[in-house]
């Protein structure tokens, strides 16, 4: 293969057989996968060379994109990773499987008809339209298949679709297949809305996201850098780090102004205007001193009898 050859940028599904190094520090991993066209060549896979945003489990699928490079030590060429993200892919039987669990009221049969007739694609169809699932055809089908039930698998499959494309898109933006998996559980059907539209509620319910993270995904999908919402974030999470880090359970409210303007770089009268929202809403208290204090904490101020 020519030196021209070698630096096109390739693009591939990769399957993990074993890992041979992954760093903890910054997630450099050297492992040993088969793709598919090691498997028609009958040959003993490749190895890839990149960075992973976790350790990858063997076995585990990843979409790949990447360069295929020559190691001069070794004298053997690897595929040098640009990109890596988990694949959820899946044989026939699995998405049987996948659909008897997760699509509304369809049936062990119906899921075997709907994969034999539509195969690894079958959720790319079913999201089409109705009358393209009411025009299945399939050698086992006893029952066709009705205007209703067409409208319900069809609503789902757009729903998976939604998913699927978020799921894809926080990969991309450097969430961990562990994190994704758990706002799925979280949110289910609704994390598509919520990560669009309510960006910073992952910073509270999901372990592993931090401010900071959630930061990243709320800009990515266009909250302006003075949204109120970003505003509020930010101070709750100036308050608990100081909790974090310190074990204090109220921040003088001059300072928290201060660090949260230099956080995420706005004027200190719009922190200010945030913090008497907070108050007015009953997230934050105000602990009435000389010197202001403001905690996210009410019960520490209540009178105990």
């Amino acid at each position: 293969m020519s030196n021209q050859q070698e630096q096109k940028l390739l693009v591939g599904i990769m399957t993990v057989n074993k890992v041979m190094h992954y760093s903890l520090h910054n997630g450099y991993c050297i492992c040993r996968g088969e793709t598919e066209n090691t498997r028609r060549d009958k040959t003993n896979g490749m190895t890839f060379k990149g960075t992973l945003a976790e350790y990858p489990e063997i076995g585990q699928v990843f979409c790949v994109k990447g360069t295929m490079e020559f190691d001069p030590v070794r004298k053997d060429k690897y595929f040098k990773l640009a990109f890596c993200r988990p694949q959820e892919a899946k044989t026939d039987a699995g998405w049987v499987e996948y659909l008897i669990k997760e699509c509304p009221r369809v049936s062990e049969m119906r899921a075997t008809e709907l994969v034999e007739a539509f195969g690894r694609n079958v959720v790319d169809v079913l999201a089409t339209s109705p009358d393209e699932i009411m025009n299945v055809k399939s050698e086992i089908m006893k029952v066709p298949i009705g205007r209703v039930e067409a409208e319900k698998i069809h609503n789902w499959a757009k729903s998976e679709q939604r998913m699927s494309r978020m799921k894809a898109w926080l990969y991309d933006k450097g969430l961990t297949y562990s994190k994704v998996a758990a706002i799925v559980i979280k949110y289910g059907h609704h994390a598509p809305t919520i990560v669009r539209n309510e960006p910073y509620r992952l910073a509270y319910d999901i372990d592993g996201i931090a401010f900071l993270t959630a930061d990243k995904i709320a800009r990515a999908v266009k909250v302006a850098p003075d949204a109120p919402m970003r505003i509020q974030a930010a101070l709750l999470y100036k308050i608990k780090e100081q909790m974090d880090e310190g074990g204090h359970t109220c921040i003088l409210r001059h300072e928290l102004v201060r660090e949260t303007c230099k956080l995420i770089g706005v004027h200190h009268s719009q922190v200010e205007d945030q913090i008497n929202h907070l108050l007015s809403l009953g997230k934050l208290c105000d602990y009435g001193s000389p010197i202001e204090k403001t905690s996210q904490y009410p019960w520490l101020f209540e009178d105990v009898a």
